[in-house]
C-alpha cells in the first residue's frame, strides 16, 4: 500500500514538473512570432501609409521607426517616436544584431543608404542554448522562417 501511495506521488509531481521543462521553446517560439508579425506590420505600413519603415536589431530588443520625406528630396527622416520590443527574459538575438534594414514605399527591404539590402538573416536563442528560431528577410520584403 505504501508503495503504490509512492508511485502515485510521484507521478503527480512528474506530472506538475512536465509542462516547465518545454518553456524556453515556448518563449523562442513565441517571440519570434511576435518579431514576424511586428516585420510584416512594418512593410504593410510601408505600402499602405507611402512611407519608410527603419527595423534596428539589438540583442536584447528591436526598434521600428518610421521615416517621412516631407520635402520629397528623397531624404528619409524619422517621424515620431520609435517602437522599441524588449525580447522576453532568457531569449537574445544571436544573429543578425546590429543589422539595420528600411522597409520602402513598395514593400522592399534596402539598407540605410537606400542600396538594396542581402537577405538578413535573424536568431533568436534562449539563454540556455536550449532552442532557437531563424527568420530570412529577403531583399524582396518577404519572411521566410525556417
Amino acid at each position: 500500500m505504501e508503495l503504490l501511495v509512492a508511485i502515485g506521488l510521484l507521478g503527480l509531481l512528474v506530472a506538475l514538473a512536465l509542462p516547465n521543462l518545454d518553456r524556453a521553446e515556448f518563449e523562442v517560439e513565441e517571440a519570434m512570432a511576435v518579431l514576424v508579425g511586428d516585420l510584416r506590420m512594418a512593410r504593410a505600413n510601408a505600402t499602405s501609409r507611402r512611407s519608410h519603415y527603419r527595423v534596428t536589431f539589438s540583442s536584447a530588443s528591436y526598434t521600428i521607426q518610421r521615416l517621412q520625406d516631407s520635402d520629397g528630396t528623397d531624404t528619409w527622416l524619422p517621424e515620431g517616436d520609435a517602437q522599441t520590443v524588449q525580447l522576453p527574459n532568457g531569449v537574445s538575438l544571436s544573429q543578425g544584431a546590429g543589422e539595420t534594414i528600411e522597409f520602402t514605399t513598395r514593400g522592399l527591404v534596402t539598407r540605410t543608404d537606400g542600396t538594396p539590402a542581402p537577405v538578413v538573416t535573424v536568431q533568436l536563442n534562449s539563454t540556455a542554448q536550449s532552442a532557437s528560431e531563424t527568420v530570412e528577410i529577403w531583399p524582396s520584403g518577404q519572411l521566410q522562417r525556417e
